[in-house]
């Protein structure tokens, strides 16, 4: 069993791997890594896009709607075992570096950090509530920062209740909300949705369209 875990472990980050690659280069590895991964080419080359896809590396250049399409960079994890206690260190360093804060506030804040590389790990993701005792401590300069370091980071200003449990359907990000004092209203939809998707298994039910679909969205994740 240990061996099919690593089998499995390996495979998914040669996808990713392959993913990373621009066209010209994945042409060039494509055949060697289906052959070492012991699939067929079309297989590995649907996997390689739904990988694209997920990694936010893929433009719709027939996207012509308002605003612009959502993506959601997701890095490439890297291809060798790490040291985790030492990644926690340097992050822990880096918190205090650009915010002044106790240590415990910079060890919860790093915990979080790589809770959001491991969610699907867990039936409960706490959220990270950043304050401070006034304007200027820098909230927003950490939020920043976890923006460069979280899973699949989607920073937002705003954002409504329905933007919220389609996002998180369609991709699971860490969103990381800014000025949340000024929209989110205890007791009101967005409030409601955040709190039920602290747990796994927590959807919101809507009816769409107008053939009256009903529709379930999944909305457990990072926040």
């Amino acid at each position: 069993m240990k061996a099919d875990a690593n089998d499995a472990i390996d495979r998914v980050a040669e996808i990713e791997r392959l993913a990373a690659l621009d066209p010209i280069n994945y042409e060039i590895a494509r055949a060697e890594a289906a052959a070492r991964l012991k699939v067929r080419a079309f297989v590995l080359d649907r996997e390689v896009a739904k990988k694209r896809r997920a990694l936010g590396l893929d433009s719709d250049k027939d996207d012509d709607g308002q605003g612009r399409a959502v993506k959601i960079t997701d890095v490439v994890p890297w291809p060798e075992p790490v040291d985790g206690d030492r990644i926690a260190t340097t992050l822990a360093a880096a918190v205090k570096t650009y915010a002044v804060l106790p240590d415990t506030a910079a060890d919860a804040t790093t915990l979080w950090v790589l809770h959001t590389w491991l969610v699907n790990n867990f039936s409960i993701s706490p959220r990270l509530a950043i304050t401070s005792p006034t304007k200027g401590c820098g909230k927003t300069t950490v939020l920043r920062l976890l923006n460069k370091v979280v899973r699949r980071p989607k920073r937002a200003g705003s954002i409504s209740p329905s933007a919220l449990f389609r996002v998180v359907e369609m991709f699971q990000p860490t969103v990381l909300l800014d000025e949340t004092e000024k929209y989110v209203e205890h007791g009101s939809d967005l409030h409601a949705l955040l709190n039920e998707g602290h747990c796994k298994g927590g959807t919101v039910l809507r009816v769409l369209g107008e053939k009256f679909e009903l529709r379930e969205f999944a909305i457990f994740g990072r926040a």
